[in-house]
């Protein structure tokens, strides 16, 4: 599955100007005030998918 960041990966947005590393910045209630913590490679992210039926009713007339 291609998420919307691999699209724009894909299509140059990374490279003018070049990027060299992407942080992203989570608040976690484990860790103490004060302190932080690092994880190489992906922390705390997800795709999700979302199947929605959507049907046209018709309104009821009294």
């Amino acid at each position: 599955m291609k998420t919307d960041s691999l699209i724009l990966v894909e299509k140059g947005i990374m490279d003018n100007p070049k990027v060299d590393a992407i942080f992203g910045l989570h608040n976690h209630p484990d860790i103490p005030a004060g302190k932080i913590g690092l994880k190489l490679g992906g922390l705390m992210a997800a795709v999700d998918t979302i199947l929605e039926y959507i049907f046209d009713l018709p309104a009821v007339l009294t």
